[in-house]
């Protein structure tokens, strides 16, 4: 019996710590891959809604012109 008293510590410290540790770790990691993937998702979503933007801007810009050009006819 003292001989694993004499071991616990050294189990503890060797063994425990170390699993504790990597345990942390690795929840660590998968909490700031979720958020790297919510942020990935979320920059998709800004992008697309701006690309969007940009084909209304440009059809807008097409209407101005060609109403531009027609008025320029018209004088």
């Amino acid at each position: 019996m003292s001989v694993l008293l004499l071991f616990l510590p050294t189990l503890i410290l060797y063994i425990f710590i170390p699993a504790l540790l990597i345990f942390i770790l690795v929840r660590f990691l998968k909490r700031k891959e979720a958020r790297a993937i919510e942020r990935l998702k979320v920059e998709k979503e800004s992008l697309s809604i701006h690309k969007q933007q940009m084909t209304i801007i440009n059809d807008l810009n097409k209407e101005l012109y060609a109403i531009e050009k027609m008025l320029k006819d018209v004088e």
